[in-house]
């Protein structure tokens, strides 16, 4: 280590001497001490930096008087305003040393003042003289210590010159603060004995990262907690010790090995490093190091999967690099507390760049916590970790991003500019702007990369012409944001000048502001420093001034426009992000300063107005079925207004602001919702006579308790033949009535020419709630299941109705017409007309995207406690093929959902043949080849067997069936090679050969893989299981309602061949009286399950009781461990109904109509390639391709769609047209 540190010294010696001015160097080698008895040269050993040192000391005087003290000083030379470094050793011998090296200014005044006091180091913090602990140091003991002092203030390090061990110290007493001496003397106390050595001065200008130290642990001294944790040798020339976390599996059970530490709050600063050594010994090694929030939400978690790292981005898993096993690897995360993301390093290299916190309402990082493997025994070995904080510039470059896009213009030019950025993607040539001032002028340097500088050698000429129309820079400046004038200059690389003064939409290019331009031209581009006189925009910006600005450029050689700030046009004041002009040697703390500019710059007065004026709005009486709402949101809008007082830095204000926003939003829909009730039942109207309103709604609306009023008085649908259509009617009771009882009565479909539709199917449900059951969290209803009915028993103000409305194949194109009559109980009808506009398309009979959904009959079983007639079993399938699903069950080890089924399933729409692959694959050779024979133009044979063969059980079992899984594909591939293989593992090389269908999870979607393996002619489908949640969509319970419909609609978007489920029916078992024998009391009462009392649990045990006669318990045990899930809804897409009937969620219906709306994107795209292959239509196929790639703001991605139903629907719609209009290009008719 010390050669380390001796080579280190070195190579930092070497390069102050090439790139630092020294002002003062002194190694005691040549003289130039004072010649005093106090004051020698000494020889020193075993430092290998240095060879002698200066030794001070006191004595005491004969009479026992004031010691006399030796005192040593140094002149120095410094410019004014340059910032230093004072780099110097200290080693207090005896107990009485005092002094380390002090610091003054030109002018006599204190700097720094650092001492001894026996143990530690101490320095002196601001005017006051408070004195802040600078670290230990024993008698004896060499120290290496550097002062960076910069304007008002200093940093300190002691040993380590990477971390700060104090920043931000203050100086003693106000002067020039330009060092002008260092100075020591001798203890004042006794007689003393110190040493120097190796002090040298030198500029400070080089550009470094200031950064400083939060919190260390290095394990030297650390005492393991409990048996899992122990102090190992590290085996590292880096450190001696690590931590070691283990788990033991004993019994079948698994003791978790943990270790937590916490840390301190990181002040003002916006940047965050967390810093350590990580060495996973083997496979079950699950967990790097994690990070949560001080509101024990979660930042950072990172898993350790067969020598790779996998991070969560938001609630994402995505791919992170990978590790040594059973070496030391060094990982860090970088934490942006402004916009919340991290970056990820592995051993120096970068493998994943702005990843979202793991939970979007996490606060400031407040503990780092790891636990060993939770189903294995494992051991993982942790070496030191470091925590560090950005310092150094005010304000922060990264509030130059969202949310405040601030920028400062500091007093000279800066090394970094600022990227300007298209509206979405990469720049196809890049720009930059630097900003900076002096007392007079605002410079602007703009950087431009240009691929053919020949077509920037023209360009408009005239000055104030509309050089827009070049390549060219503009700026924008509003010195007065509460007004509404700005500034505008607009440059070519000719050198003309654009600049006007603006107000609303007159640009008054008669202003003047007296700007020049230089351009520069280069090979790759060209440079502009534009120089604005202050004078013309009505003098200097006064002490703190915040003005608007943007910056941007307009490229009509690459058709892109970029900007500093996202824009939707420049002349948008309102969106500019900010320019703050920081004063010179500004003493305020930044705390101090951060408030001011906080004020100045983002109105907070104003919010604070606001947010006072909504708790007052909040007060006043709202609908009975708004009050626990209003209440929830009232005590929310209050709690964003106290932690926007108590914010002092800007994560703070950034998270603050943001929250007092969003709850403003919400006092305003509720609001809102209010005016809607109200607005219902406005005195006089029909429905205040009645004492109820009818609202119809989307099916994919979630109506829950406080629902406030938000759909129209009609039903309106599109529908091609053989499709269903949905849409809810919602029933509002006038505030402080509700209802008992209400009933639906649906008329008959009719043509255009008012005939009933023959085959046409209209049918009503009662929408039911479902109790969410998570431990430890509060229950909430949420609506899913559907009671088929026309009479219905109900209760409370709130009810919601389904409808589904079918048209037949065949159906001709135009308008057809139903309505739908509601009649509460005791109270006068409703007639809701349903429009219905038919395209003249039909939908095929089987779906045309690939599904695999689990029905175990199993499961039914256990709920129903009797085997399923044969005759209901068939109205189950029926059922779910009606949903355009493909029923299977690949778990039950039987042959696809049972031999004795497949004929009819045949017949109503099922498209494929699951046939199990298992160590018996030779032995059912003849049974498979009699099947695909039998079923062969009907049903498409897939293999399938070895589930997640690479994610479940300990390593050696996976190499254990991992083994077994690729002998046995690799026989069904020799002896059925026509028959492709379906395997739920990631795509993995280590099945490449084996499997011909991959379907790994949503989460576990790796594009470069899939695109990889396509292109080898093998497929890709995904599943989920309850995982992965938001932002991924999923079928949970409480998934967004558009969730299930937006899936098919991704899984086109991603180029993807199938969906896979693994149960539609996984809750009948939850709900069946094994459960009720298997749960403790504590298992219902942690998930606040109130109702299953001991004796409903013992009737439900006995199966005297179950579904619907008590409420359905949402959650499953895991197969693996037994374990209650930990989310509500999973595998569960349908009831069981009394007499075996198959009652459909909510998700259900949605699910079918994003089945159905994918049948828009086969069509369009058959018709798309018959019209490229005619060579006609082109500016239609350009339409339609267009609309085959889904727009981005509908469906992005995997974690990227709409919320909005509206805007899926719309989309929809231009599917929908877009088939007919290509099928008319085609045939002359829409087909």
């Amino acid at each position: 280590m010390a050669i380390r540190r001796l080579l280190l010294a070195a190579v930092l010696l070497l390069a102050w001497s090439l790139a630092a001015e020294v002002y003062y160097q002194q190694d005691f080698s040549k003289g130039g001490i004072p010649s005093h008895h106090l004051i020698g040269i000494v020889p020193v050993e075993g430092k290998p930096e240095f060879k002698q040192a200066m030794e001070l000391r006191s004595r005491l005087e004969p009479d026992g008087g004031k010691p006399e003290q030796g005192s040593w000083n140094a002149r120095l030379a410094v410019p004014a305003g340059k910032p230093v470094e004072i780099d110097y050793w200290f080693c207090p011998v005896s107990g009485d040393a005092r002094y380390g090296l002090l610091v003054n200014d030109t002018a006599g005044k204190k700097l720094v003042t650092l001492v001894w006091d026996g143990r530690r180091l101490l320095a002196a913090d601001g005017q006051a003289g408070k004195w802040r602990p600078a670290g230990p140091l024993a008698a004896g003991e060499w120290a290496y210590i550097r002062y960076a002092v910069g304007d008002g203030g200093y940093d300190l390090y002691v040993n380590d010159m990477e971390y700060p061990v104090l920043a931000g110290v203050e100086f003693r007493e106000e002067g020039p603060g330009t060092p002008g001496k260092i100075w020591t003397l001798g203890s004042e106390k006794g007689e003393s004995v110190s040493r120097f050595a190796a002090i040298e001065v030198h500029d400070a200008s080089r550009e470094r990262a200031a950064r400083r130290l939060l919190v260390r642990e290095d394990f030297r001294n650390y005492s393991p907690q409990g048996k899992r944790q122990r102090i190992v040798e590290s085996g590292s020339p880096e450190f001696p010790v690590a931590l070691e976390v283990s788990s033991v599996k004993e019994g079948g059970k698994v003791s978790e090995g943990s270790w937590s530490f916490p840390l301190p709050g990181p002040g003002d600063a916006v940047e965050l490093e967390v810093d350590y050594w990580f060495k996973p010994v083997a496979e079950s090694s699950r967990y790097a190091l994690l990070v949560n929030a001080a509101n024990g939400k979660r930042i950072v978690t990172v898993v350790q999967e067969k020598g790779k790292l996998r991070a969560l981005d938001g609630g994402a898993w995505v791919n992170a690099g990978a590790v040594k096993m059973n070496e030391w690897n060094r990982v860090c995360y970088r934490l942006n507390l402004l916009k919340r993301t991290f970056d990820l390093l592995v051993n120096g290299v970068p493998v994943l760049r702005d990843a979202k916190f793991r939970d979007a309402d996490a606060d400031a990082p407040g503990r780092l916590w790891t636990l060993g493997s939770p189903s294995e025994n494992s051991a993982t070995l942790f070496g030191p970790v470091t925590v560090t904080a950005a310092t150094g510039e005010f304000p922060p470059a990264a509030v130059g991003e969202a949310p405040f896009f601030l920028h400062a213009a500091p007093s000279s030019e800066p090394q970094a500019g600022m990227e300007l950025l298209p509206a979405g993607g990469a720049a196809k040539e890049t720009a930059e702007v630097k900003l900076w001032r002096d007392d007079r002028n605002l410079y602007a340097r703009f950087g431009l990369k240009a691929a053919d500088m020949a077509k920037r050698s023209g360009g408009t000429a005239e000055t104030d012409g509309k050089v827009w129309r070049d390549d060219c820079f503009e700026l924008f400046l509003q010195p007065d944001r509460t007004g509404k004038a700005y500034f505008h200059w607009v440059g070519n690389a000719a050198g003309t000048l654009y600049d006007a003064r603006c107000e609303g939409f007159v640009r008054d290019k008669s202003w003047n502001s007296g700007a020049t331009v230089e351009v520069a031209k280069q090979a790759d581009g060209w440079s502009a420093l534009l120089t604005v006189p202050f004078a013309a925009l009505g003098g200097a910006p006064a002490p703190d001034a915040v003005w608007g600005f943007n910056a941007g450029r307009e490229n009509p050689v690459t058709s892109e426009v970029l900007s500093r700030v996202p824009m939707v046009q420049f002349h948008q004041p309102e969106r500019f992000g900010k320019l703050c002009f920081p004063e010179t040697g500004d003493r305020r703390t930044v705390e101090e300063r951060t408030a001011r500019l906080m004020e100045n710059g983002f109105d907070l007065a104003a919010l604070r107005g606001e947010l006072a004026a909504m708790q007052q709005k909040l007060k006043e009486a709202v609908p009975e079925q708004l009050e626990a709402r209003r209440a929830k949101i009232e005590s929310a809008v209050r709690g964003a207004a106290e932690r926007l007082a108590a914010a002092r830095s800007f994560p703070e204000y950034a998270r603050s602001i943001a929250e007092c926003r969003r709850q403003l939003e919400d006092g305003e829909a509720l609001l809102l919702d209010v005016k809607r009730i109200e607005a219902c039942f406005v005195p006089g109207s029909a429905a205040a006579r009645r004492g109820y309103a009818v609202l119809v709604e989307s099916p994919m609306v979630k109506v829950k308790s406080g629902y406030g009023g938000n759909g129209s008085d009609c039903a309106g649908l599109r529908l091609s033949g053989n499709e269903y259509g949905s849409f809810q009617t919602v029933l509002l009771a006038r505030p402080g009535q509700s209802f008992s009882g209400v009933k639906a009565e649906l008329s008959r479909v009719t043509g255009p020419d008012g005939r009933e539709v023959k085959g046409a199917k209209f049918a009503s449900y009662l929408v039911e709630p479902v109790m969410t059951a998570k431990a430890a969290k509060t229950p909430e209803a949420w609506p899913d299941i559907l009671r088929p009915g026309a009479a219905f028993k109900v209760s409370g103000g709130l009810v919601t109705l389904w409808f589904d409305l079918y048209l037949p194949a065949g159906t001709p194109a135009g308008n057809y017409a139903a309505s739908v009559t509601v009649t509460p109980e005791g109270m006068e009808p409703v007639t809701v007309p349903v429009t219905v506009a038919a395209t003249g398309l039909s939908l095929p009979e089987k779906a045309s995207l690939d599904t695999a959904f689990c029905f175990a009959d199993a499961w039914a079983k256990m709920f129903y406690g009797a085997d399923t007639p044969p005759e209901k079993r068939r109205g189950f399938l029926r059922f779910l093929l009606d949903h355009r699903l493909e029923p299977m069950n690949l778990w039950g080890g039987g042959i696809d959902i049972g031999e004795e089924y497949l004929d009819y399933c045949a017949e109503n729409g099922k498209a494929m043949l699951f046939l199990p692959v298992n160590e018996k694959i030779r032995d059912n050779e003849v049974k498979y080849r009699g099947l695909i024979r039998r079923y062969e133009g009907k049903l498409r044979p897939v293999f399938f067997g070895y589930d997640e063969v690479l994610a479940v059980g300990t390593p050696e079992t996976i190499e254990t069936r991992l083994k077994a899984m690729r002998r046995d594909y690799g026989i069904a591939k020799e002896l059925f090679p026509e028959v492709p293989r379906l395997n739920t593992a990631a795509i993995d090389a280590r099945l490449y050969g084996k499997v011909d269908i991959w379907c790994p999870l949503f989460d576990h979607l790796d594009m470069a893989l899939v695109r990889e393996r396509q292109a080898k002619g093998e497929l890709v489908w995904w599943y989920p299981t309850d995982y992965p949640s938001a932002p991924y969509a999923n079928f949970n319970l409480d998934s967004p309602g558009i969730d299930p419909r937006v899936i098919p609609y991704m899984t086109w978007k991603l180029g993807l061949s199938g969906l896979l489920y693994w149960g539609l029916n996984r809750e009948w078992m939850s709900n069946s009286p094994k459960e009720a024998q298997a749960a403790s009391q504590q298992d219902y009462r942690s998930r606040s399950v109130t109702w299953m009392t001991p004796e409903i649990q013992a009737k439900m045990a006995r199966g005297e009781v179950h579904w619907p006669q008590i409420p359905w318990l949402p959650y499953f045990r895991s197969a693996f461990n037994q374990q209650i899930s930990a989310t509500n809804g999973g595998g569960n897409l349908m009831y069981p109904a009394p007499d075996w009937e198959p009652w459909a969620s909510t998700r259900l219906k949605n699910l079918r109509d994003g089945m159905q709306d994918y049948e828009y994107f086969t069509m369009l795209k058959r018709n798309t390639e018959a019209l490229k292959n005619g060579s006609s239509h082109p500016e239609l196929v350009k339409r339609a391709e267009a609309a085959l790639q889904i727009d981005d703001d509908v469906v992005a991605g995997a974690t990227g769609y709409t919320k909005d139903p509206a805007k899926l629907l719309a989309f929809r719609d231009r599917l929908i047209d877009l088939v007919l209009e290509t099928g008319t290009a085609l045939n002359g008719k829409a087909n």
